[in-house]
């Protein structure tokens, strides 16, 4: 059971292990110039707060697991911990059984969004057929702009279209990922207060990995 106090002390240590100052950044892992500190930030409160959500996460399909977290807090250590683990041994931290084989390093990537029903697409793809047609067109314009006055070769014109468009609020085909589960975690909890329709249950972080969506796509 996780009482008021538990989760109090969580983001204690999460606001303090992001104070702390990173000497060396590799992919997910991080050495500190406070080593002994984050040590006890892991051992004491952070790693009984991973164990715990991991214990209550089970496999729905290979390669998908799904676990819930009682806080934000929560989550991010645990999705922290699962990036630092798969990018060690190539594999989840649940997948303990035989038929679990490790891979290389792994890089996890995540999409954090309020309700949890919500598809996994893009903006454009929410939109309605006319409101697509207005988005499409205004996403045409940008790439013969960025063709004429930028890059002549059209696959570069266009990715850099579709991503300033998607930067400045027009739908399209691209669904934002990231890889700090903290951006997530907050896209997943953000605006608070306003309840998902039908009463269903709120946030939710998807993380994929790159060799993951390879499989789906081949």
């Amino acid at each position: 059971m996780v009482t008021e106090q538990d989760i109090i002390d969580l983001r204690e240590a999460y606001e303090r292990w992001q104070s702390l100052d990173i000497v060396v950044e590799y992919g997910p892992l991080r050495a500190y110039a406070e080593h002994d500190t984050v040590q006890r930030l892991w051992r004491e409160t952070i790693d009984p707060a991973v164990a715990l959500v991991a214990q209550n996460s089970h496999k729905t399909a290979d390669g998908v697991y799904v676990a819930e977290a009682p806080s934000p807090w929560h989550a991010f250590f645990y999705l922290r911990a699962e990036q630092q683990y798969v990018y060690r041994a190539g594999r989840p931290l649940e997948s303990t059984g035989s038929d679990e084989k490790p891979h290389g390093s792994e890089h996890l990537f995540f999409r954090g969004q309020r309700c949890a029903s919500w598809e996994f697409m893009s903006s454009l793809r929410r939109k309605d057929p006319v409101a697509q047609g207005i988005e499409r067109r205004a996403v045409a314009a940008l790439v013969e702009y960025f063709r004429s006055y930028f890059a002549a070769e059209d696959d570069i014109a266009r990715n850099t279209a579709l991503c300033f468009a998607q930067h400045y609020g027009i739908a399209t085909d691209l669904a934002d990922i990231s890889c700090d589960s903290d951006i997530a975690v907050w896209f997943a909890t953000h605006p608070v207060g306003n309840a998902c329709p039908g009463g269903e249950r709120e946030g939710i972080v998807q993380a994929v990995s790159w060799a993951g969506q390879e499989i789906v796509a081949m």
